[in-house]
């Protein structure tokens, strides 16, 4: 099995200070459960992007339909092997693999392509928090059925996560919402996402167009994808890696793998209901800015920890073009590609 590699976005030059200010993502620190339990780090992604619309495409990731070059290398680690990840002993709550396998060797990734079973995506109508909250409740109703289906392919047990698409402030376990920035994430506390619905989510959003359905159907893929991370093990192990890294830098390294690996699922859902959404190459090349928006280029190495924003649009591209589960096993690739 060769991995393909992952396909380089444009360089932050390309649009220097047009992208506007950097996009906020949050981490909520682990927090300990009841009684003195274990530590649980909590995933939270901020749902929102820095939208350039206009001048150059990106063209090397758009252009990029099959990524990897003919007798590229496998990828691993610098050292020649995979990069194993320390951390759970023990399966996941989804039946997965234990300890080091649970993320390097899951079953989802024997699973191939995904059933899209004929998704179609809602039209969104501007400025209407009942529409939108619609498009997102059949969104996620197609992404129940997709992924329970890849589940019960591989072998693993699977629960559709809990839906909170609000309109008013709140409080989870996960801490309060709205968070400064953010109109979105999953907690894994009570595995539920969370969506602000209605011009809360716009404006988090750098106000994209609701045009631009297939954008916000990535958003929640993604989040949706830190569920699936969560059912099969893969999220518990990226817990323990993050308790016991020595610094900042390598927590940040897990996270990044975490993160781009549910970007990578987002694009193998997005290609399973490519033709039914449908996904036109415009609505893809606007999504594809949209996440190299959301790269954390500019940021100091302390809080580095979604990717670049090259690489937080080329493994979404890279799941989309390959549209297999084996394409996003990030926790084999090598730290460049990571980054």
């Amino acid at each position: 099995m060769r991995p393909p590699p992952v396909p380089q976005g444009p360089s932050p030059g390309q649009f220097g200070p047009q992208w506007g200010p950097r996009p906020v993502y949050h981490y909520a620190p682990p927090r300990r459960g009841g009684g003195g339990g274990a530590l649980v780090a909590v995933l939270v992604l901020g749902f929102m992007a820095v939208l350039f619309v206009g001048g150059a495409l990106l063209a090397s990731v758009m252009g990029d339909s099959s990524p990897g070059s003919p007798g590229g290398e496998p990828l691993a680690s610098e050292t020649g092997r995979p990069s194993t990840p320390r951390g759970a002993r023990s399966s996941g709550p989804g039946g997965g693999s234990s300890g080091a396998q649970a993320a390097t060797a899951s079953r989802l990734y024997q699973v191939g392509t995904m059933n899209g079973f004929g998704c179609a995506g809602r039209q969104i109508a501007p400025g209407d928090s009942a529409s939108f909250e619609a498009f997102l409740n059949s969104t996620t109703n197609c992404l129940d059925r997709s992924w329970s289906t890849a589940f019960s392919r591989a072998g693993l047990r699977f629960s559709p996560p809990q839906r909170v698409f609000w309109r008013t402030p709140g409080r989870s376990p996960c801490g309060d919402y709205p968070a400064p920035g953010a109109a979105a994430f999953y907690c894994t506390l009570n595995n539920a996402i969370y969506i602000g619905v209605g011009g809360h989510a716009q404006r988090s959003a750098g106000n994209l167009p609701v045009a631009y359905n297939v954008t916000y159907a990535r958003n929640l893929a993604h989040e949706y994808a830190h569920h699936v991370q969560e059912r099969s093990g893969i999220l518990a192990e990226s817990r323990e890696q993050r308790v016991s890294a020595s610094s900042i830098e390598e927590r940040n390294a897990v996270t990044r793998r975490s993160e781009l690996q549910a970007q990578c699922f987002a694009g193998v859902f997005m290609a399973a209901v490519r033709p039914t959404f449908p996904v036109t190459t415009q609505q893809w090349r606007v999504t594809l800015r949209d996440s190299y928006g959301r790269g954390d280029d500019p940021s100091s190495p302390g809080t580095r920890d979604h990717g670049s924003g090259g690489h937080y649009a080329g493994w979404l591209n890279l799941g989309f073009t390959r549209a297999t589960m084996r394409s996003c096993n990030t926790w084999t690739a090598p730290p460049s590609q990571v980054s």
